[in-house]
């Protein structure tokens, strides 16, 4: 159930490990801390995608891994396609 509900994998553990002794408040707010690290990931990317009208569609793919395999291509500007395809 976690897994559908949450798509972030160190949210989750960090969440069942809390469960046992916080409060769910106390669960979503480290929860919330933990993931702000997908706004710094999100903000940096965006300087070197292709800008297209379909960008939303990119939102829910930037985790760890595809933030450092698609920042670290040496293309100028990365193709919507190829992002797509990678997340």
């Amino acid at each position: 159930m976690m897994s559908i509900i949450v798509f972030a994998g160190a949210s989750q553990f960090v969440a069942i490990e809390m469960i046992k002794n916080a409060t769910i408040l106390e669960v979503v707010i480290t929860t919330f801390f933990l993931n702000l690290r997908h706004i710094l990931m999100s903000s940096s990317i965006s300087t070197k995608i292709e800008k297209n009208k379909k960008m939303y569609m990119l939102a829910f793919g930037v985790t760890d891994e595809t933030f450092s395999v698609s920042y670290f291509n040496n293309e100028k500007k990365i193709p919507f396609d190829y992002l797509l395809g990678l997340f």
